[in-house]
């Protein structure tokens, strides 16, 4: 069973082809195709005329049979201009309709290239148009980061920061990370559309400046947190940071092997303040790692001890239960042993009893006989 996707897919594919070869075809192409067509079809006027398939010379009342009124006929037809000195009799006719639809299609053609050109010019100045937009908007979301941790660096200093605002600095470095990933895709995207564009060297080097100030903010505010011993680092803005400086890495990569109009000097030069900022900022987060290891460590060590002390308790418990059940066990042997003496003695008694009886009958019997 076809798909409907498959099929769409497919119509796509065909449409891109046909596309293709439409925008490879030139005007010099289309102008060599129409010539060709005028020079065939006054070739097989000339050549292949019958008795009942000729042009006709109303003008001159008789049967054209020379190649430039023929040449002259073939042009007349496919212009479709028709000035009615020549006329096509039986099979030409047919041939003459036949021009004229190829001729229509070659001048569809032309048309279609003109309107195809016209589009073309208005489609990439929009695209250009909305490409400089995102750069700009890119450019703005980094300055505004910057400025917003200007802003939280003047609270602290001034000591009017609330344990609010530092609890939420995640939002904050959240935007530069959502910022570095749109400008490596606009940086590391192949494209396949028909209209693309790059970033010019002033652009990337404006971007990159960019980049590097919001880092350096970044950094600042970093040494003003520790220096004031605040308690910023939680573990979702620890986690962000260190996905904005994995990003930062592949900006500077794809800076350094993608675009290679950027002066030798300039690559330098930012690669140099991206590794002095990123001096600042990892050891921040490695120590925080640390910490945060350490920490792990000891809850994993007293979820161990916990655990032994459980272990321990279950053991006692255990040893108890059975103490236990050997103390129910005694006491049912006691009792055993003491319904048997039980028996005994009364076996005992019944048997002196006896004994007596026997005793006092004898006795009785002796009197008797006495």
């Amino acid at each position: 069973m076809v798909r409907f996707k498959d099929v769409i897919g497919s119509i796509k594919k065909r449409g891109q082809r046909v596309k293709t070869w439409h925008d490879r075809i030139s005007f010099m192409n289309i102008f060599l195709l129409w010539a060709i067509e005028i020079i065939s079809f006054a070739l097989i006027y000339y050549f292949f005329p019958g008795s009942k398939s000729y042009l006709y010379n109303t003008h001159n009342q008789v049967i054209v049979n020379n190649l430039w009124n023929n040449i002259y006929f073939s042009f007349i037809t496919a212009t479709t201009t028709g000035f009615g000195d020549i006329i096509p009799f039986g099979f030409f006719k047919v041939l003459a309709i036949f021009e004229v639809i190829l001729a229509l299609l070659i001048l569809a053609m032309v048309t279609s290239k003109l309107v195809s050109i016209k589009q073309d010019i208005i489609l990439s100045e929009i695209y250009e148009i909305s490409f400089n937009e995102k750069i700009n908007r890119l450019r703005s979301s980094l300055l505004i980061f910057s400025q917003d941790l200007s802003r939280i660096i003047n609270r602290i200093e001034d000591k009017a920061i609330r344990k609010r605002e530092i609890f939420d600095l995640y939002i904050y470095v959240s935007s530069l990370e959502d910022t570095l990933s749109e400008i490596l895709t606009m940086l590391t995207n192949k494209h396949t559309l028909i209209f693309k564009k790059e970033m010019n060297p002033l652009d990337t080097e404006l971007m990159f400046n960019n980049i590097i100030g919001a880092f350096e903010k970044l950094g600042e505010l970093v040494i003003v947190l520790d220096e004031n011993k605040l308690e910023w680092k939680r573990k979702i803005t620890i986690s962000i940071i260190e996905a904005s400086i994995e990003i930062n890495e592949r900006l500077f990569k794809a800076l350094n092997t993608v675009n290679n109009n950027i002066p030798e000097k300039k690559l330098k030069d930012f690669n140099f303040q991206k590794n002095k900022i990123m001096d600042i900022i990892k050891p921040a987060i490695k120590e925080e790692e640390k910490k945060e290891k350490a920490l792990e460590k000891q809850v994993s060590e007293n979820e161990r001890k916990i655990e032994e002390l459980r272990n321990i308790k279950i053991e006692e418990k255990e040893e108890k239960e059975e103490e236990e059940n050997k103390n129910d066990n005694l006491v049912v042997d006691v009792n055993k042993i003491l319904d048997k003496t039980d028996k005994t003695e009364k076996k005992v008694k019944l048997a002196k009893e006896k004994d007596h009886i026997k005793d006092h009958i004898k006795d009785k019997n002796k009197i008797l006989e006495d």
